[in-house]
């Protein structure tokens, strides 16, 4: 009696449940996209960096502009998506390098070649035009977090091989090169952004989570620290607000060019910015995310004969991600 009345009490309980439309899942920001639906994301990068050396003002722009075209091809029992993304387009541009390289910087040389791609930026840019319509595959679990990334290498070695090496300039290791711009580690820091892990857990209106968001080159490696907070829903449309502390920290390559006084120098950069993420509430791809921010810091260098030099130093940075339908 007592085993009929326990099993009684628990169907009334689990209808009770179903009927009054508990969802365990309601409120989380769970992504499942439609399977075969194509989906375009364009995502921007826009960097300007400004110094004082000597009395000199300098200052360096960098640039990236992609678009991808997203598909899901499969979502296992687990939730995890497999995405083919297609590039359909990928643009890089620096400007100012060469009045940096050409001796702005106390005790770096770089000689630059008097041509018509000093840097070879327009090597690159054509370089690029490889990689459009190859894909590459993207595993996404149903919480947004990119688990890996793979083919990308395999663009970057077509890529590399189409780079045409500009007269005058070193030479340089055009795979590896183009590895750290459109390989797998690389386009995995694009990814993470693109889909933004959120956590297993009822996101209502005020609750916040932490995400860590890095982009990384030979010259730099930049971190995000990013807290997200709902704002609300409306529309089929959560509202996050963003706040990012932003550091800066300098890899082998920034200060190649300074031979034995690379050493000698210290780089300080970190700040804060800000921003604004939309989330799709039925799919759980992200529909909007804008931010921009700034780092100030510091260089200083011990020269000879100089004694120290202090060098004040600002990052500033705008990002956005869109998507839509394709």
């Amino acid at each position: 009696m007592h085993v009929r009345l326990v099993g009684v009490t628990a169907a009334a309980t689990l209808m009770l449940i179903l009927g009054s439309g508990c969802n365990p899942d309601k409120n989380k920001l769970i992504f499942k996209p439609t399977p075969a639906a194509k989906l375009t994301v364009d995502t921007e990068e826009v960097y300007n960096l400004s110094m004082t050396a000597m009395g000199m003002s300098m200052g360096i722009g960098s640039s990236s502009e992609n678009t991808f075209e997203m598909t899901a091809q499969s979502v296992d029992p687990a939730g995890v998506a497999t995405i083919q993304a297609v590039i359909k387009s990928m643009e890089v541009d620096i400007t100012g390098m060469e009045a940096m390289m050409g001796g702005g910087l106390p005790g770096i040389q770089a000689g630059i070649e008097k041509n018509d791609d000093p840097i070879g930026m327009k090597a690159m840019k054509e370089a690029l035009k490889a990689a459009k319509d190859q894909s590459f595959t993207v595993k996404v679990d149903r919480f947004g977090k990119v688990l890996e990334v793979t083919g990308a290498d395999e663009i970057a070695a077509k890529v590399a091989e189409a780079y045409k090496q500009p007269k005058g300039l070193p030479p340089m290791p055009a795979r590896s090169m183009f590895r750290e711009i459109i390989g797998d580690k690389p386009m995995k820091e694009i990814m993470d952004s693109i889909f933004v892990s959120r956590p297993d857990l009822k996101l209502t209106n005020g609750k916040t989570w932490q995400g860590t968001f890095v982009r990384s080159n030979n010259a730099t490696e930049t971190a995000h620290d990013v807290t997200f907070t709902v704002r609300d829903r409306a529309n089929g449309v959560v509202n996050i607000d963003t706040v990012a502390k932003v550091d800066v920290k300098p890899n082998a390559g920034l200060f190649a060019g300074a031979g034995p006084m690379a050493d000698n120098i210290k780089f300080e950069v970190n700040g804060q910015g800000t921003g604004t993420l939309q989330i799709d509430e039925a799919t759980g791809w992200v529909k909007d995310w804008s931010g921009s921010g700034t780092m100030p810091g510091n260089i200083s260098v011990q020269v000879p004969e100089m004694g120290n030099m202090s060098m004040p130093i600002e990052i500033s940075y705008k990002t956005s991600i869109k998507s839509f339908p394709s």
